[in-house]
C-alpha cells in the first residue's frame, strides 16, 4: 500500500481545511485596482478637482520633462550619459514615429524612452488619477460641527455633479475620521450627511466602485461598527 493510500483519510481533512482557508481568504482580487490613492482635504473638493491636477501634471511634465530622453534620465529609465550619446530628440522623435519597431531593435534605450513618455501624457491627458478619496481626517482636520457639517453636504453635491458630468475618477470614495472616543459621534454625523446627500443627488445609486476609509484602526470593534453603521 503506497503512503497516498495509507493517508488517506489525512490528506482528504487537509484537503478540505485547504479549500476553507482559500475559501475565506482567497488572495488578490482579478478586478482592477488602481495604482494610487489621492487623499484631498474636504474642503477643498471640486467635482472637476481630478482634471485640475491632470493640467497640473502636464504643465509639470512640459515644463520639466518635455524631451523624451530626458524625462527617460530623469526618472532613471535610461542612463546619466546616455541621453547624450543619442542623436537629436527631433530626429529620434521622426524615427519613432516612422518606424517604432526598427528604432526598438537598434536603439532600445532611446524607444523606450519616447514609447514611456508618450504613455505617461496619454494617461496624464485620459485619467490622471485612478482613486481620490474626500478626506475629512488629517487632510481636513477638528473644526467646528457646523462647518464639517456643511462641507460634507457641499462634497457630496460636488462628488454628484463629478459623476454626473462623468469627471469622476474610476475609484472614488471618503475618509471618515476615525472611531475612537473622541471622534466616533463626528466621524458618523459626517457619513451620513454626505451619504444621505450623495444618495439623493444620484437617485439612490453609489458609484460601483464607491470606498470608505476607516484611518487609525486600533480595535476590532471599530471596522465591525462602521459596517454595521453602513447597514443602518
Amino acid at each position: 500500500m503506497s503512503l497516498l493510500e495509507e493517508a488517506r483519510e489525512s490528506l482528504q481533512a487537509l484537503a478540505a481545511a485547504n479549500r476553507a482557508f482559500g475559501a475565506l481568504y482567497p488572495g488578490p482580487s482579478a478586478e482592477r485596482q488602481p495604482v494610487h490613492t489621492v487623499y484631498g482635504g474636504a474642503q477643498l473638493y471640486r467635482w472637476d478637482i481630478t482634471a485640475k491636477l491632470g493640467r497640473s501634471a502636464l504643465h509639470a511634465l512640459d515644463t520639466y520633462g518635455a524631451d523624451p530622453l530626458e524625462f527617460a534620465r530623469g526618472v532613471g529609465l535610461i542612463g546619466p550619459g546616455t541621453a547624450a550619446a543619442f542623436p537629436g530628440a527631433g530626429l529620434l522623435r521622426a524615427r519613432y514615429e516612422r518606424e517604432p519597431a526598427a528604432l526598438r531593435k537598434e536603439e532600445p534605450e532611446a524607444w523606450l524612452a519616447f514609447t514611456v513618455h508618450e504613455r505617461v501624457r496619454s494617461k496624464l491627458e485620459r485619467e490622471p488619477v485612478e482613486d481620490y478619496r474626500i478626506d475629512f481626517e488629517d487632510g481636513f482636520g477638528a473644526r467646528p460641527d457646523a462647518e464639517e457639517d456643511a462641507v460634507a453636504e457641499s462634497a457630496a453635491r460636488e462628488l454628484g455633479r463629478s459623476l454626473a458630468e462623468g469627471a469622476a475618477p474610476p475609484f472614488v470614495g471618503i475618509r471618515i475620521k476615525c472611531l475612537n472616543s473622541e471622534w466616533t459621534q463626528r466621524s458618523t454625523r459626517t457619513l451620513e450627511l454626505l451619504l444621505s446627500t450623495l444618495l439623493a443627488q444620484t437617485g439612490g445609486q453609489l458609484p460601483p466602485q464607491f470606498l470608505i476609509t476607516l484611518p487609525k484602526v486600533t480595535i476590532p470593534e471599530q471596522p465591525r461598527t462602521l459596517v454595521r453603521l453602513l447597514e443602518l
